[in-house]
């Protein structure tokens, strides 16, 4: 399970929903939480939280040429790679701490991915567990 620790900056709320702006490491980072507001109440502006998301939550890119909806974004560098028959573990260094994507093999492959390169992680907003 990776995690990040951040500080909430801004809640917006809509019935059951919440979207939730986190700065973590100088990156907004989002997170889309289904939950009932009145429990919510206690998360301030301000407040100390952490991000929990899966390793296979996390998508990799060499470069982002155009705009997409995947707003999470974080730019690493590669710091090892476990390849196996099916799925490979790239691990990963973002200012803000160490992080894990398990990938494919092949994408593994196609990508070309190699140790000490800069790649981008991405993150779903509703994908990101909040604690």
């Amino acid at each position: 399970m990776n995690k990040l620790q951040g500080q909430l900056v801004d809640i917006q709320k809509e019935g059951d929903l919440s979207h939730v702006y986190i700065e973590v490491a100088g990156n907004i980072l989002q997170a889309i939480v289904i939950d009932n507001p009145e429990e919510f109440a206690y998360v301030q502006a301000g407040s100390a939280i952490q991000l929990w998301f899966k390793e296979t939550a996390v998508v990799l890119a060499k470069s982002i040429a155009a705009p997409i909806s995947m707003e999470n974004q974080l730019r690493c560098q590669i710091t090892d790679i476990q390849e196996s028959k099916m799925l490979t573990k790239v691990y990963l260094q973002h200012s803000a701490g160490p992080l894990v994507a398990i990938i494919t093999t092949e994408a593994y492959q196609v990508m070309t991915l190699q140790l000490q390169e800069e790649v981008i992680a991405l993150v779903k907003a509703n994908e990101i567990m909040l604690a």
